[in-house]
C-alpha cells in the first residue's frame, strides 16, 4: 500500500481565501455535501440566489493542504478520480478527488530535489516525474513503489509527458528532449536535440496519424516533432511585434486540433496544432488567439523565470494557465475573454488543471497549497 502524509490537510471554503469569492463576477457559498449554492447575482444589489451544484466535489472550493514546499505541478488522473501534485519538497502526493475528505492516500518518495512535473500513464495506474535530481522515475500508484529510474540527462529535467500508448518524453536543460519506452525499464530509444534548453513538452492524443510531441524552449520557439523521424515537423513563434520569453508551458488538446501555450513574458497563446493545416503557406502563422487576463492589461512578466504550465480543456472550449499573480485564470476559446477569475493563492499560480470530465479546475502555488474549484454555470 501507499505510504499515506500525516500532515495533509482538507479545508472547506465558501470561496478562496475565505472571502466568498469564486469568480470575476460571482460569489458561492454552501454547506458541504449540499447539491445546491448560492451566489451573488450580477445586478441584484449583491442577492444570493440559489444555483445548482455543477460537480461531485464535497463543496465548490477545496483547499488541500500537505505539501513542504512550492507545488510544482498537478494532475487529474485520465478517470478523474485521483489527483497527482508534485513539488519542491522532492515529494508526490496522491489525494481522491471526491469523498468528504479527499483523502490523501499516498506519498511517493525518492527523488533528491525538487519534482518538476508528473504525468499519469492512460491506465491510470502509474505516474511518471521528473526531478532537478536529473531523473525521471516511474510509479506504481496502488503499491506506492518507484518501479523505475533513469538518469540520462545531464542537468535538471524541467518537464515530462507520456503519450497515450505510453511513450515517456523528458526535457531538461541539457537542451535534450529523450523518448523513453517504459516497457523496457524506460529505455532510451530517442533524443532530439534543441539549441536550448527544454522546459515544456507534451504528446499528441491517439487521433493524429503521426506521432507528434510538441516542446517549449528558452529560445520562445514551440517545435512540433514527427516522432518516428526524429525531426522537426512545424514550428510557432511569436509575433514579431510582440513579446515573446520562455516557452514553460504546453498542452495539446483532445482532437490535436489546438495547441495552448504560456510563456515568460506572461503571454498565453493558442495555435492550430494540426499536422497539415489546410493550405497554409510553410511559415505562415499558426497563431490563433493571445490571450490576457483583462482586456487592455499587459500580461504580467514571469521575471522568476518559474516553470508555469497550462491546459485547454478535453472540449477544447476553454484554457487555463499558471501566472505570476495568485489568481487562476480561465478563458472562453470561444470569445478570447476571461471565463472565470479564481482568486485564493497567496502567491504565483504554478499549475492549472481541467478534470477531464466535470467542470473543476485545480490549481497550486508556490504557497505550498492546491485549490480544487467548482466552475459554477454561467447561464442562471
Amino acid at each position: 500500500m501507499p505510504k499515506r502524509s500525516r500532515d495533509t490537510e482538507l479545508v472547506v471554503s465558501s470561496g478562496p481565501g475565505g472571502d466568498g469569492n469564486m469568480s470575476r463576477s460571482t460569489a458561492l457559498t454552501t454547506t458541504p455535501g449540499e447539491r445546491s449554492a448560492k451566489r451573488a447575482a450580477p445586478g441584484r444589489g449583491g442577492a444570493l440566489v440559489e444555483v445548482p451544484r455543477t460537480s461531485d466535489l464535497f463543496a465548490p472550493i477545496v483547499r488541500l493542504e500537505g505539501h513542504k514546499g512550492a507545488v510544482n505541478g498537478v494532475r487529474f488522473s485520465p478517470d478523474g478520480q485521483n489527483l497527482a501534485s508534485v513539488s519542491a519538497d522532492k515529494t508526490v502526493m496522491l489525494w481522491r478527488v471526491f469523498g468528504e475528505d479527499c483523502a490523501n492516500y499516498g506519498v511517493l518518495e525518492g527523488h533528491t530535489n525538487a519534482v518538476q512535473e508528473g504525468a499519469w500513464t492512460e491506465d491510470g495506474e502509474r505516474i511518471v516525474t521528473c526531478s532537478a535530481d536529473k531523473s525521471v522515475r516511474v510509479w506504481d500508484c496502488r503499491l506506492g513503489e518507484e518501479v523505475a529510474a533513469r538518469r540520462d540527462h545531464r542537468a535538471f529535467v524541467n518537464c515530462a509527458a507520456v503519450s497515450a500508448l505510453g511513450t515517456v518524453a523528458s526535457g531538461g536543460d541539457d537542451s535534450m528532449l529523450r523518448l523513453w519506452d517504459p516497457r523496457e525499464g524506460l529505455r532510451a530509444f530517442a533524443r532530439l536535440k534543441h539549441p536550448f534548453e527544454v522546459t515544456s513538452c507534451a504528446f499528441s492524443s491517439a487521433a493524429t496519424a503521426i506521432p507528434l510531441v510538441h516542446t517549449g524552449s528558452v529560445d520562445g520557439i514551440v517545435r512540433t516533432w514527427d516522432v518516428r523521424k526524429r525531426s522537426v515537423l512545424f514550428q510557432m513563434e511569436a509575433p514579431e511585434d510582440a513579446p515573446a520569453g520562455v516557452v514553460t508551458g504546453v498542452s495539446c488538446s483532445e482532437g490535436d486540433d489546438v495547441l495552448v501555450t504560456n510563456d515568460s513574458s506572461g503571454a498565453v497563446r493558442t495555435w492550430d496544432a494540426r499536422p497539415f493545416a489546410g493550405n497554409r503557406a510553410e511559415g505562415a502563422s499558426r497563431l490563433k488567439q493571445s490571450l490576457v487576463a483583462h482586456t487592455g492589461t499587459p500580461p504580467l512578466p514571469n521575471k522568476s523565470m518559474l516553470l508555469l504550465r497550462c491546459d485547454v480543456s478535453r472540449s477544447q472550449d476553454r484554457a487555463t494557465a499558471g501566472s505570476s499573480g495568485s489568481v487562476v485564470h480561465v478563458w472562453s476559446l470561444d470569445s478570447g475573454e476571461v471565463e472565470f477569475a479564481l482568486p485564493g493563492h497567496r502567491g504565483p499560480i504554478l499549475d492549472s488543471r481541467f478534470h477531464p470530465s466535470q467542470p473543476i479546475v485545480a490549481s497550486c502555488s508556490v504557497d505550498k497549497c492546491i485549490f480544487l474549484g467548482e466552475l459554477d454555470r454561467r447561464d442562471i
